[in-house]
């Protein structure tokens, strides 16, 4: 896993502050701590999308009117996962 982390830090997918934590965590560690870093970043792509698509939606239904921020908040509290 050394050669990952090191080809990653090199790729610049992962910070030189990420690299040595992995580097001081055994394979299996490493290789747990990547999956858990991998599902929280997918997560995360998830709910930006999420908002994003809300506020799109929201802007194109507004046609000109006044944006109205609470009603705004509130369609972006509906698609986030609690």
């Amino acid at each position: 896993m050394h050669c990952s982390v090191v080809a990653a830090l090199h790729a610049g997918q992962i910070s030189a502050r990420n690299a040595d934590t992995f580097l001081r965590l055994n394979p299996g560690e490493q290789a747990r701590e990547s999956e858990r870093r991998f599902s929280e970043a997918h997560e995360r792509e998830t709910r930006l999308r999420l908002v994003a698509d809300a506020i799109r939606g929201y802007l194109d239904g507004c046609s000109g009117r006044k944006v109205n921020l609470t009603d705004l908040r509130k369609i972006i509290r509906e698609v986030l996962p609690v």
